[in-house]
């Protein structure tokens, strides 16, 4: 149904209403309620049936207006609605009855309140209806807004795909002509991998064993790269394995410590994952070894790269304030990154 019909119902339900109120009042005055209510109901209609008109043909052609502009027309026409809806059927009631109920002073009294009220009571409705259409508005406007950074978490998850499949490929590509068995290997994780994260692109959260799944093919992946020279720890409560977590972000955090941590050393070293509860909190920590020389020339090595700002644009979008993040090294020399999740929005979505 068209929004201005809508209204002219609602209205019509208050014209109603006041056509019964008002004939009651001026039927006990002079004791003629039939008469009484046919005057009240023949102004509160006709009140309503201009009333309707303005709200199927006005409104809607003045909605785009600014809220001062529409109000600084609306208000006349009303007023002029009800003024004709008084005016038309009490000048139709003289002609029939030959009586001029304009020149009787107590009809313009009662004529006066009957008015007055019916003002009060059109503006506190129009009232209430403007606060409604305010609050729909707000809240179509939040809506928007949700969505709006919906597609932003997703288009940020989109750009990690290529990320971790470049390097990947360059990966395969050294393993082609030295050994073939290990590529084939590798090429059947890497589409795994892919399929996994097919499966999860419009997902924001995912359970924690899904996301720990991906994290493990990925790991695969970089095992047969780097063979003996990548190690790999994992602590993780098996209390929060059906916990949701964040889709797509052990993964590219676990890539940038293979990269700095693994790639870049020599002698190669140990990448520790470690997924617990702390109190209301879902603790996670990820480190790995940092050879002295790298940290010397570059202190802030993979606090700020590519990846781990996408994981904080996420995770602020997901997250707002609500969640603290830390990057940096530890006293031995190992670079971290902590992450820490309210448990309680987790578990809710």
């Amino acid at each position: 149904m068209h929004k201005g019909h809508k209204q002219a119902l609602t209205w019509l339900g208050i014209s109603t209403l006041l056509g019964v109120g008002f004939g009651l009042f001026f039927g006990y005055q002079n004791k003629h309620y039939l008469g009484s209510f046919i005057i009240a109901f023949s102004i509160s209609y006709t009140i309503w049936f201009f009333m309707s008109l303005l709200h199927i043909f006005l409104i809607p052609r003045i909605e785009h207006l600014p809220r001062g502009r529409k109000l600084c027309l609306e208000i006349p026409c009303f007023l002029i609605a009800d003024l004709l809806g008084f005016l038309i059927p009490m000048s139709i009631f003289s002609k029939v009855y030959g009586f001029s109920f304009f020149a009787s002073t107590v009809f313009w009294t009662n004529m006066g309140i009957f008015l007055v009220i019916a003002l009060i009571f059109f503006g506190l409705i129009y009232s209430f209806m403007f606060y409604r259409e305010l609050k729909e508005k707000e809240a179509t406007e939040e809506k928007f807004k949700a969505l709006a950074a919906e597609a932003k978490l997703k288009a940020l998850k989109a750009q990690i795909n290529p990320h971790f499949l470049f390097n990947s490929l360059n990966s395969i590509n050294a393993l082609v002509t030295q050994n073939p068995r290990l590529a084939r290997k590798m090429i059947a994780r890497l589409s795994e991998l892919l399929r996994m994260s097919l499966e999860n692109r419009d997902k924001l959260l995912v359970p924690l064993k899904e996301e720990l799944d991906v994290a493990h093919t990925y790991l695969g992946i970089e095992r047969i790269r780097f063979s003996d020279k990548m190690n790999y720890h994992e602590e993780v409560d098996p209390e929060l394995l059906g916990t949701p977590f964040p889709a797509m972000v052990l993964q590219p955090l676990l890539e940038n410590a293979v990269k700095h941590g693994i790639a870049n050393s020599r002698r190669g070293g140990t990448i520790q994952l470690i997924l617990k509860r702390r109190g209301d909190q879902f603790w996670c920590k990820i480190s790995n070894e940092v050879e002295k020389i790298n940290t010397d020339q570059n202190p802030t090595l993979s606090v700020n790269g590519t990846g781990l700002t996408n994981i904080r644009q996420r995770l602020n979008l997901l997250y707002g304030k609500n969640y603290y993040w830390q990057t940096g090294y530890s006293p031995s020399g190992k670079f971290e990154v902590i992450l820490s999740l309210p448990l309680e929005s987790n578990e809710q979505d």
